[in-house]
């Protein structure tokens, strides 16, 4: 982050978080945007995030980045997030199945239900 920073600066170029766990430092950083997965799910607190940074109350942007990190971790930490991130939108309704093709490989009982958890606690479902 701190070279893409530098790197902004000093070239005016666009950068863009594709990391759903540095969205916030890009973004606070300068960059123009992200590209993320845990926005299919949570697309509505992270346009808030973006709108709070545009009105310079990083503060409170980063309170609402901090709470969404037990999301980012349901949905990437297990290293399938695709397969979370299908179940995630599977729960909330927007899809019929959460089926996968190989080589993604299902996701376990107890992931989704960490995954639930985590949801229902930021009021997702």
């Amino acid at each position: 982050v701190e070279q893409g920073v530098e790197r902004m600066h000093r070239t005016g170029l666009e950068y863009y978080s594709g990391d759903d766990g540095l969205n916030f430092a890009w973004m606070t950083g300068g960059a123009s945007g992200f590209i993320s997965v845990v926005a299919h799910v949570a697309g509505a607190k992270y346009r808030e995030m973006i709108d709070l940074l545009d009105a310079d109350r990083v503060w409170e942007a980063r309170e609402l980045s901090y709470s969404l990190r037990p999301l980012v971790n349901a949905i990437m930490g297990g290293g399938q997030g695709a397969v979370m991130a299908k179940h995630a939108v599977h729960l909330q309704g927007l899809i019929d199945s959460p089926t996968v093709r190989l080589p993604l490989v299902p996701a376990s009982e107890d992931e989704i239900a960490r995954l639930r958890a985590v949801m229902a606690d930021l009021d997702l479902l």
